[in-house]
């Protein structure tokens, strides 16, 4: 009676403070949002209250709502052809989708798409919305507003990467050309997958042995096989000629039917054994795997290996193993301990013991003459498992079933030493599998997770066009669109003859290459001065170069160049002769020697490219070399091969795991036959390709030839004209290619193009967004052109960019929310990576408390999504304080991690707490009654507590309580509680002041 006394004064107290703050004579902090004072007290009364209609208008289908009113969705809306599914066009409207899915098929985007889409005039914007309780899936933008103010965007989830998700990729290597899926991600854990991997407890609640244990959940990529052509799974730029028809080239990922390798492998993996008796222990048990609900249906146990099954079918004796069949018999399972075997025969299935002898029911006599075991290790051989219906058999060394179907390649393996400590599943596709973009692969096992290309990934491509006629002429466009032409080559007069090098017949030599020189006699000069014409190819900040000497001066020591793609000269440039000389107008690391003597070690007037790259032996560059065109004019004639092209890194900042390589390129044209032929050195494993050449023979050839690096495509396309002027289209883009390639769950996906914003505002202002969940999308929240809008305990994970503010964006409020990454500002944010407790609330009162600190202890940071959605009454403290939302008050300072709080809700709901640390045990008390929180992760039965914890309190405990009206009294020797949960608070009475430690 003196704790129900204390409760009533309590409330009398807390009454007379509330009264108190009515009449202005308490502080007390509203719950809410901040309302910006420049607003009228008509604006401010508009977003704390939402419009209400007596009759809301249901939804079904993607509509125009251009009427104010209440709206509600009363199903799913799956959405095919619109642009827009939801679009509001006007003021006061409230738009409840009471947490049905508005999901867009994303096969079918061709253009941007959005789900929920409010657009006001520029000069009109739209006020007093509400748009909640929605989940948004496979759009470009999820919400889109734009010129809307005054509004409130509560609770509503956002993913574009539905479900669980995860794209294979790493900072210095993503999914380039001829890398595996073992070279990207060889493990994917629950950090990658959280739903489909997640970790969690393993509860053996039949039979006699009983315990938990936590486990962990892998999904495991192989390495190559031992055959370069057979790796895993990899992304390859070939023709797809499985099916016996002749492919174009094309973007795939391969999945490898290779002997040496499985594709993946999945682990399941108990952190410490469970002891197990026999199959009863183990038979209807509970777990998730895979994202799954699984019950263990039936186990087939053993002490031993099976090593020798002798088995007697029509009087004919064989020696057997699981899965083998003779005579009509199948064996599905042996299990030593009980001597026996189950077979498939005529259609049924039959146990028959060693020893013993049986008629089937066609009369053919059979029997199990001998099981022959050691017992060195305690593994089952078989388990089956009943998982959302599906009747999935496991057993050592074999292939699964599922519903009795042997799923081809794959294999299941028990590892652990009792029952299911460990197993893993791993598995091959039964033939090569080619997936074009867009295309996915679903794991034909469980079902669970496919693996999706999305598409392939280049960055701006810079294209160089090789044509001919009777000279054949390079065309570069670089990164910042400029172009530059210049003659590469040049047929002879009589059509008779490839194509000969500029320099050696005609002025004008290009050069691309560092080290490389031209001499007066390969020019048919008789001085240094005269050698004017040349034209050479540099790199600088990233932007490559054609400069001409369009000057010699040996009398004064001075060059004038004109850069060709800038169109700019440069005269009068000092040099010293027989020296590196350096330029102005160059990079430092430009130096040409102009030797008019055997100084240079040379015997003739040469003039000699000492450096002419300031990243190295490649142009077009950007995080490593893309492509460089090269020559040894030095070679005087003897050139086996007029060009090679060079594909590969020249910088330390590998952008991708392929080293620098040099491919062969033979540019030849015939006026006769027109071929260019671009012959590739087809062993290089660093093409994607394995054709021996790509050339065109015939002048009516119109098929597109093509080879890829990761720097992009090698060459594009080849286009006959049939009169001499034929091209060869080559792209490089901006940065590396690389294919983008997801693993998710089997109902998720991702968009396939275009932007993915989760939540856009655009030009409004003094908006409320809150609690919204948003993930997957390259920008989480992006706010352009708006100010004054409150972001209040949004979750915004596992995007590119969670939170990106752009131009004009001032004077919002960020408060409690939860990210990674943001752009355009510096804010503070709960991590996403953040440990967290579910504590689930029964409706009425709760008493609750937490093992971890929250990361914001604010009482709105911890119940505020909770009030919003209308689910809390209130919460109080040991001193009576307390917080009502439908009041607006609090006078709760902060929430203390241990303390135990009296929680009060509607309806029954899961309040989530997230912290980076765990409470102190060790728990302070003072005289009289205290609220204490149960500082462990793990329960404990109330003989541990009373022992550990309770005992050396002594004669001081008075009672301890729980939430549910249960208590122990000492002095009286009475306990009703069976056992301390974590999330659950504890009422204590002591009758001095002490300390209760709850440290193990």
């Amino acid at each position: 009676m003196n704790h129900e006394r204390y409760i009533m004064r309590g409330l009398f107290i807390g009454l007379i403070v509330f009264l108190l703050i009515i009449s202005g004579c308490v502080d007390g902090k509203y719950i809410g949002r901040k309302v910006d004072s420049s607003l009228s007290n008509e604006d401010k009364t508009a977003i704390k209250q939402e419009p209400r209609r007596d009759n809301p208008t249901e939804i079904n289908d993607c509509v125009i709502i251009d009427e104010e009113g209440e709206y509600k969705l009363a199903s799913d809306i799956e959405s095919i052809d619109n642009e827009i599914c939801i679009n509001i066009q006007a003021n006061n409207v409230i738009l409840d989708c009471q947490e049905y899915t508005i999901n867009r098929n994303i096969e079918n985007i061709q253009e941007v798409s959005i789900g929920i889409r409010a657009f006001g005039n520029e000069n009109d914007h739209l006020t007093r919305l509400t748009i909640k309780n929605c989940k948004i899936t496979g759009w470009h933008k999820g919400i889109y507003l734009e010129n809307v103010d005054s509004s409130n965007i509560i609770n509503n989830i956002i993913v574009n990467a539905i479900g669980d998700s995860y794209k294979l990729e790493y900072p210095d290597n993503k999914f380039n050309m001829n890398d595996t899926a073992y070279d990207i991600d060889n493990k994917l854990t629950e950090e990658q997958l959280p739903v489909l991997l997640k970790n969690d407890v393993f509860v053996d609640d039949e039979g006699e042995n009983r315990g938990e244990t936590g486990y962990t959940q892998e999904l495991m990529f192989t390495n190559r096989g031992s055959s370069e052509s057979e790796k895993t799974i990899w992304y390859v730029y070939d023709h797809n000629t499985e099916d016996g028809a002749h492919k174009l080239m094309g973007d795939y990922i391969y999945l490898s039917k290779s002997n040496n390798a499985d594709a993946w492998t999945y682990h399941f993996d108990l952190n410490s054994p469970v002891d197990v008796d026999n199959s009863a222990d183990l038979k209807n048990t509970k777990f998730k795997m895979l994202g799954k609900q699984v019950i263990i249906s039936n186990v087939g146990f053993t002490n031993g290996d099976v090593t020798e099954l002798i088995l007697l079918a029509g009087g004919i004796t064989q020696i057997m193993a699981t899965d083998d069949t003779f005579n009509g018999v199948t064996i599905v399972s042996v299990n030593v301990n009980d001597n026996r075997c189950v077979i498939e025969y005529a259609g049924g299935t039959y146990a028959i013991n060693d020893g013993n002898i049986r008629t089937m029911p066609d009369g053919t006599i059979i029997g199990v003459t001998k099981i022959i075991a050691s017992n060195e290790q305690e593994t089952p051989d078989y388990c089956e498992l009943n998982i959302g219906g599906d009747k999935v058999e496991l057993e050592h060394e074999r292939e699964v079933k599922v519903n009795g179907n042997r799923i081809t390649r794959s294999k299941a393996m028990f590892e652990g030493n009792n029952g299911l400590d460990q197993f893993s599943i791993s598995f091959k596709p039964e033939d090569k599998v080619f997936l074009k973009p867009g295309e996915n692969y679903i794991d034909s096992m469980f079902g669970a997770f496919k693996l999706l290309f999305r598409r392939i990934n280049e960055d701006n491509p810079e294209e160089i066009i090789i044509s001919a006629d009777e000279k054949v002429d390079l065309t570069a466009t670089n990164k910042d669109g400029d172009t530059t032409t210049w003659a590469v080559a040049f047929a002879y007069n009589d059509g008779n003859r490839n194509i000969i090098i500029p320099g050696r017949e005609i002025d004008e030599p290009f050069i691309a290459l560092e080290g490389d020189f031209v001499t007066n006699t390969s020019m048919l000069e008789n001085e240094l001065s005269g050698m004017t014409g040349i034209r050479f190819l540099f790199s600088m900040n990233d932007i490559s170069h054609i400069v001409k000497i369009k000057s010699i001066d040996t009398l004064n020591n001075k060059i004038t160049f004109y850069d060709e793609t800038t169109q700019t000269e440069y005269s009068d440039q000092e040099f010293t002769p027989e020296t590196d000389s350096t330029f102005s107008f160059l990079p430092l690391d430009f130096k040409i020697n102009f030797s008019r003597s055997a100084a240079s070690g040379y015997p003739y007037d040469t003039i000699y490219f000492v450096d002419i790259n300031d990243k190295g032996p490649a142009y077009f560059l950007k995080n490593g070399g893309n492509l460089t065109f090269w020559i040894k004019w030095s070679d005087q004639g003897q050139i086996s091969t007029i060009y090679y092209i060079t594909f590969g890194e020249a910088d330390e900042e590998r952008e991708t795991n392929i080293p620098l390589n040099v491919i062969g390129v033979n540019l030849t044209y015939s006026a006769v036959n027109q071929e260019i032929n671009l012959a590739a050195v087809a062993s290089n494993v660093y093409f994607s390709h394995r054709t021996s050449a790509l050339k065109q023979k015939d002048k009516l050839d119109t098929t597109l030839k093509a080879g890829k690096t990761i720097y992009g495509t090698y060459v594009e396309q080849i286009t006959p004209t049939g009169a001499g002027t034929d091209s060869v289209t080559i792209k490089t883009p901006y940065t590396a290619t690389y294919a983008e390639v997801w693993i998710l769950s089997k109902n998720a996906s991702v968009l396939m193009e275009g932007e993915k914003t989760g939540i856009k505002i655009s030009n409004s202002n003094n908006n409320f967004i809150a609690d919204n969940n948003v993930k997957g999308n390259d920008e989480g929240i992006k706010l352009l052109s708006s100010s004054s809008n409150d972001l209040v305990s949004n979750t915004l994970c596992h995007n590119n960019k969670d939170i990106k503010i752009e131009e004009n964006s001032d004077n919002n409020e960020f408060l409690y929310n939860q990210f990674d990454t943001v752009e355009g500002l510096e804010i503070d944010g709960m991590p996403c990576e953040i440990e967290q407790q579910e504590i689930q609330l029964n409706v009425g009162w709760n008493l609750i408390s937490s093992y971890l600190v929250p990361y914001y202890t604010d009482i709105e940071a911890i119940f505020g999504p909770m009030a919003r959605k209308g689910d809390l009454l209130m919460v109080k403290d040991e001193n009576a304080r307390f917080f009502t939302p439908d009041y607006e008050f609090n006078n709760i300072p902060e929430w203390n991690s241990q303390e135990a709080y009296n929680v009060k809700v509607k309806i029954p709901v899961t309040l989530t707490i997230r912290g980076e640390e765990h409470i102190n045990t060790r728990i302070e008390l003072h005289e009289g009654w205290n609220f204490i929180a149960y500082p462990l992760s793990e329960s404990h039965d109330m003989d541990y507590i009373i022992e550990n914890v309770l005992n050396p309190l002594g004669n001081n405990l008075n009672i301890i309580k729980n939430g549910k009206g249960k208590f122990y009294i000492p002095r009286s020797h009475f306990n009703n509680i069976d056992e301390m949960r974590p999330g659950e608070g504890y009422m204590i009475n002591v009758y001095e002041d002490d300390v209760i430690d709850f440290g193990e």
